[in-house]
């Protein structure tokens, strides 16, 4: 098997590394994939088998295998310590922003809120 194929085959096995993984979102699985896997099901599956109107219970399957794997990853424990700096650094940035009301006032002055006649239809 060349390199390219190789890598191939190791991109498009991606739920396998996802879901053998004990850490929280393996270095190589972006939290967006589920979101992504989610989209596709939802899009890409019929709610009904067709000709019938029967629920479709694949889909519903693989929707709740999303998000059981999702689920899983939220009880792990991450080991964070407090870390006094960046703490402080924080504080004191906040402490010197100023009042809440101001900056947004700012914010609008150097970006006004969209016009209704300039909005795109989202």
């Amino acid at each position: 098997m060349s390199d390219n194929e190789q890598l191939l085959y190791l991109n498009l096995d991606y739920l396998g590394t996802r879901n053998s993984s004990g850490a929280p979102f393996a270095k190589d699985v972006e939290p967006s994939v589920y979101l992504t896997d989610l989209v596709f099901i939802e899009d890409g599956i019929s709610s009904t088998i067709k000709k019938t109107n029967l629920i479709n219970f694949a889909k519903r399957a693989k929707t709740a295998e999303v998000i059981r794997d999702i689920q899983q990853y939220q009880n792990v424990p991450y080991p964070l310590k407090p870390v006094g700096d960046l703490q402080d650094h924080i504080l004191s940035n906040m402490q010197a922003a100023g009042d809440v009301h101001e900056m947004y006032d700012k914010s609008l002055a150097v970006e006004p809120r969209e016009r209704e006649d300039e909005k795109i239809t989202r």
